[in-house]
């Protein structure tokens, strides 16, 4: 492609997979920058709990797990009521009044900070929250786990748009009309037996890094014996 990559107007696309294929009906295509329609041309953490509400909440079966990465607009966090660290020294002091815990009126900021930082509450992800507490989830018992960071080989539907972005490339034409167009076809090309494929690769990798990680605990089992020589006294 002799286009500069990067350049020119574009589409943001979002989308969730299943072993079977692609979650029916939560297929979004909205065009980026363009401040039309609800989704306002930027994905963020307003647009995307809109479309997990909306899109895939009700299209997936109770008990399902959503696997997700780290993008910042998938962990939003819920408000802990804890003051901004910046805050003045006196209202850092009023919040530790209020959750009881003891402190010396003498102490400057940096400690009252590292106080609270002692006795900050588990953070919380609001999507979390969400399915935990609402009642029109809390009883279907969806659970989100988070992979690690960079770690794309465990998220199947990476390869998923890997797919979808060769064919793209293929039959490009450098015009929106034609993007959208392709779009359509490119959609069909992730099938079931497209996602056995990618589920053994995404499988693969799995028990690799499970395996590292027996290695490396192993390791670590052995760096951290401690062998004593005193009299009878023997520890490991």
């Amino acid at each position: 492609m002799n286009k500069p990559a990067g350049k020119g107007e574009r589409f943001i696309i979002l989308n969730a997979v299943t072993q079977d294929g692609w979650v029916k009906n939560a297929q979004l295509v909205f065009q980026a920058h363009r401040r039309t329609g609800d989704y306002h041309g930027a994905m963020d953490e307003e647009n995307f709990s809109t479309w997990f509400r909306t899109q895939l909440l009700p299209n997936i079966p109770d008990n399902a797990v959503i696997i997700m990465d780290n993008a910042p607009y998938h962990n939003m966090l819920l408000d802990d009521g804890v003051p901004p660290l910046s805050s003045k020294k006196c209202v850092l002091q009023q919040w530790l009044h209020e959750n009881n815990i003891l402190f010396n009126e003498h102490f400057i900021r940096a400690q009252l900070m590292d106080l609270i930082n002692q006795h900050r509450p588990v953070k919380i992800c609001t999507l979390d929250h969400m399915l935990q507490t609402n009642p029109l989830y809390k009883d279907r018992d969806i659970a989100i786990l988070r992979t690690p960071q960079y770690h794309p080989e465990l998220q199947p539907i990476e390869k998923c748009w890997g797919v979808m972005k060769q064919y793209m490339a293929q039959h490009c034409d450098f015009t929106l009309t034609g993007l959208r167009k392709n779009l359509e076809t490119a959609w069909t090309k992730i099938t079931s037996d497209t996602l056995k494929g990618i589920m053994k690769k995404v499988a693969h990798w799995e028990d690799y890094h499970f395996e590292q990680d027996s290695l490396l605990d192993a390791v670590d089992d052995e760096d951290g014996r401690i062998n004593c020589s005193d009299d009878d006294a023997t520890g490991v």
